[in-house]
């Protein structure tokens, strides 16, 4: 008996001693023998042999075979409960070591359940404060946040870390490791903000107590870097990625391939920073490392080619980008081959540069031959395929080609959704985009719904406290103000900043971008409303606007000024306006002088700002200075503009003569944006004017009215102008009306000489367009039978038969028409002859007529003999191809007839 005792006390004092030098592999063969000692002798009960078995278990856990610790340390707790009792702290030593084990071979609800069990005990006999109660705090947030129970991971984290401030015993590397729970479960909830302040408190404990030579410190930075870059606070994860660089230099060989992780990943936000020289100097030093290290004919060394390809292209120095992405290319067709995964990547790259450039042919050829790569690899059936359709979709965009990239999209979505939910956050990007090219393409509506669509599925994956879900809420501001939906906007982006503040913090570029957007959307808030002449709500975003802009660390001031001078004269503060352009116009010829760009926009507005005033005759003077300025800068890009605005101005004025000068000066240019202004300018020129023409009509039959000379063809030609006026302002009726009385009053008085028959044929006209097509025949007949007394039967009283027949075919009177269109055939046929197509037009219109009156017979004849007819004139517009397709579609009617 004692010699084994005395055995096991020898191996044990070995057994401490290989882990102490971390050999685990003699010590688990010392514990092993250890044990088997005890069960040789019968021996295996007991509490010495629980604390050897728990210790055996314990290199288990360090060599990584949990499954084998977590028997163990089962068996251990039996004894320990069995021997010392439940409530031993033994035990729940032995329970939290095993809950560790279980959670490290993913069995997290269990660990969870023996952790809780492990605090209980020492809760009950230790104060809470105590070190181990605090590690079982932190054990049980571990475990929560395995089992995604965020919410309840961040109770237990935060009472540890309380409790861990009044415990000086606790080690320093213990509270650090609380701390980075604590932070990392933050990063989950998108707290991004807070777990940052913890993520850096743990980074300086770590340092302090273990120095910076160490992988944990090392991991941590390396942590909170991709928090950084998660949050968009760049400046800081340049920080942390170039303090892990500096660490990961003390620990690890240059040359080793972490090392090149790091460097890539720091060039990476280097570029997000839109520091382009210093990620490209980065990326070349990987390109030195790797070949160096692995050659020029690895595909590692083509990626740090297509990296720096990646660079360029963001920079915008297309050749380099060319440069660098076809030698990834030529390496990767040696390397992998022209099939592979790697190859279609720098292909996707390559047609980004080509698209952003503006070479759309050879872009359309990289990506369809990425894309037919990806197909043939995954059946079509991955995220890689899924980037090229949208590549695909994005280029089509980019040529306005909307058709054809709604269908990429579309394809993109439908395989987004066959691979995963539809609730993740790939999808929500993928109908963002859609809902961009949509409004492009004119389809508001369509792209406000895809939208909305987008912002519920980021909803559904992160809550709506998150700051995921807050940029969405921006993006959808970003479709709503495109669709003139303007408060909807501000009202997510206002909402959106708010998140944002909390949870990533001002210098985030997301914020940053959210509250320029909101800055952006007020003030063309309130020139919407402003040009709306909603002057108070305009004032009302422009004040929210200049809120905003204090928010802000710069600002352009004489810019904003300068820009909203007008908005402020328009609200009754002329002087205010002028002192505020006043001083602008002191800075900007300080800062640009008087021959500048600058200066000429500042004319513009000053311009606008008298008209506001009423000093129109100063206004022109101020702009036309501003054209003259233009002139000596090299430029006329002020020019239609002024003019639309002087126009404007003088039709506000009721000077027609002059606002239509100034609009019909307006360069007549399909690309210029005023020239459709300046259309629509003379348009209104052209309603004042008619106004003008119908106030004198009235006046002048007024006037006739009054002195009874109503029985006179002067009365009769000034009721039909002012017919003329009311149809030229698309009041049918009312013309119709004017007309009838004017032909009536003309037939009453015998004054049917002069323009009777064409006044007859406007007047069948307007009946036809207001639906009254019976009474249109009879004018129509009229009219024909007018010009027959004065001209015989020519090609004029043929014609206007021939509409007095449709009109009757349209009212069904089938005779009547049939009479009246061989009528006008036989006229035409005298006049013209067979062969000619004046002629053979009368001819198609009888075979039309037939088929609609389901006459088959009729209209085979009479559509054969226009065939013949055809044929003999080899000339006839009805030879060509337009044509001919119309006489190939009634040739199908009258088969299915």
């Amino acid at each position: 008996m004692g010699y084994y005792i005395g055995e096991i006390v020898k191996l044990r004092k070995r057994f401490f001693k290989e882990c102490e030098g971390k050999e685990y592999t003699d010590a688990l063969k010392t514990g092993t023998g250890i044990i088997k000692l005890y069960k040789d002798n019968n021996s295996a009960s007991g509490l010495e042999y629980a604390n050897d078995l728990n210790n055996l278990a314990i290199v288990y856990d360090d060599l990584m075979s949990h499954e084998k610790a977590v028997k163990i340390y089962k068996e251990v707790a039996q004894i320990r409960e069995n021997e010392d009792c439940e409530d031993s702290l033994l035990y729940a030593d032995t329970l939290s070591n095993m809950a560790v084990a279980l959670s490290l071979d993913g069995k997290h609800q269990e660990a969870y359940q023996y952790h809780r069990k492990a605090l209980k005990i020492r809760e009950s006999q230790l104060e809470n404060t105590h070190c181990d109660c605090i590690m079982s705090l932190y054990n049980l947030g571990s475990a929560c946040e395995d089992l995604k129970k965020t919410d309840r991971a961040l109770t237990y984290f935060e009472t540890a870390i309380k409790r861990a401030k009044n415990q000086p015993k606790l080690k320093k590397s213990d509270y650090a490791d609380i701390i980075l729970g604590y932070a990392r479960v933050l990063t989950e909830k998108g707290r991004y903000k807070k777990a940052l302040a913890f993520y850096t408190k743990a980074s300086e404990i770590l340092k302090k107590e273990e120095g910076e030579k160490n992988f944990y410190y090392l991991s941590t930075l390396l942590d909170t870097a991709v928090l950084c870059e998660k949050a968009k606070i760049y400046k800081k994860a340049i920080q942390f990625y170039t303090q892990a660089i500096n660490v990961r230099r003390k620990l690890l060989d240059k040359t080793h391939l972490d090392y090149v992780t790091n460097i890539n990943a720091l060039a990476s936000v280097l570029a997000k920073d839109g520091q382009y020289d210093e990620s490209i100097k980065k990326h070349k030093e990987v390109i030195n490392i790797i070949e160096n290290l692995m050659g020029q004919d690895h595909p590692f060394y083509a990626d740090a080619f297509n990296n720096l390809a990646v660079d360029y292209l963001k920079k915008k120095d297309y050749s380099n980008a060319v440069e660098y992405v076809q030698k990834s290319l030529d390496i990767k067709a040696k390397a992998s081959g022209k099939e592979s995964v790697g190859y279609s990547v720098s292909l996707e790259t390559a047609g980004k540069i080509y698209m952003e450039s503006g070479n759309y042919d050879i872009a359309e050829k990289s990506f369809s031959q990425s894309l037919d790569i990806r197909k043939k690899l995954s059946g079509g059936k991955d995220l890689l395929y899924i980037e090229a359709l949208m590549n695909m979709a994005r280029l089509y965009r980019k040529e306005k080609k909307y058709g054809m990239s709604a269908q990429y999209y579309y394809d993109a979505i439908k395989v987004r959704k066959e691979l995963d939910s539809e609730d993740n956050i790939g999808l929500a990007v993928n109908l963002h985009e859609l809902s961009q090219m949509l409004i492009d393409a004119g389809k508001i509506e369509e792209a406000a719904k895809i939208a909305e669509k987008s912002l519920e599925i980021r909803k559904n994956v992160y809550g709506k406290n998150h700051p995921r879900y807050a940029r969405g809420m921006y993006y959808l501001s970003q479709i709503y103000m495109k669709c003139g939906r303007i408060e909807e906007a501000l009202n997510l982006l206002i909402s959106a900043l708010g998140l944002q503040n909390e949870y990533v913090g001002e210098k985030s570029n997301d914020y940053k971008d959210t509250l320029d957007e909101i800055i952006d959307d007020e003030l063309k808030a309130a020139e919407i409303y402003s040009e709306k002449s909603n002057i108070d709500i305009a004032v009302e975003h422009f004040e929210t606007a200049k809120l905003y802009i204090n928010k802000k660390n710069e600002y352009d001031y004489t810019k904003l000024n300068v820009r909203f001078a007008n908005l402020t004269a328009k609200s009754g503060h002329i002087d205010e306006a002028f002192n505020m352009l006043d001083n602008a116009e002191k800075d900007i010829i300080q800062k640009n002088g008087e021959c500048s760009g600058e200066y000429t926009d500042f004319l513009i507005e000053k311009g606008k700002v008298l008209i506001t005033s009423g000093d129109l005759k100063k206004a022109e003077s101020c702009l036309f200075k501003c054209i003259e300025t233009d002139y000596l800068l090299g430029s006329d890009v002020h020019k239609d503009e002024i003019f639309v605005i002087l126009g404007n101005a003088y039709i506000a004025e009721e000077d027609i003569k002059n606002a239509r000068k100034y609009f019909s000066s307006v360069s007549k240019n399909s690309k210029n944006k005023w020239y459709p202004i300046a259309q629509e300018g003379l348009k209104l020129c052209d309603e004042n004017e008619k106004d003008i023409k119908l106030n004198n009509v009235i006046a002048v039959k007024e006037e006739l009215e009054k002195n009874n000379n109503t029985e006179t063809k002067e009365y009769a030609d000034t009721v039909w102008q002012l017919g003329k006026v009311c149809e030229s302002c698309k009041n049918d009726e009312d013309a119709e009306k004017l007309y009838n009385i004017s032909i009536d009053k003309r037939r009453s008085i015998n004054a049917l000489e002069d323009d009777f028959a064409k006044n007859l044929i406007r007047l069948a006209s307007v009946m036809k367009k207001n639906g009254h097509i019976q009474e249109a025949a009879g004018i129509f007949e009229e009219a024909a039978e007018h010009i027959k007394s004065e001209e015989g039967e020519c090609a004029q009283y043929a014609k206007t038969l021939l509409r007095a027949a449709k009109a009757e075919a349209d009212c069904s009177n089938i005779m009547k028409a049939e009479k009246l269109f061989e009528k006008v055939r036989k006229v035409m046929l005298h006049i013209f002859g067979e062969n000619d197509d004046s002629y053979l037009a009368v001819c198609y219109d009888i075979t039309v007529f037939y088929i609609k009156c389901s006459n088959k017979r009729k209209a085979g004849v009479m559509f054969e003999y226009l065939i013949e007819k055809i044929a003999e004139n080899e000339n006839s517009m009805f030879s060509e191809d337009k044509y001919q397709q119309k006489l190939n579609r009634l040739a199908d009617k009258i088969k299915k007839m």
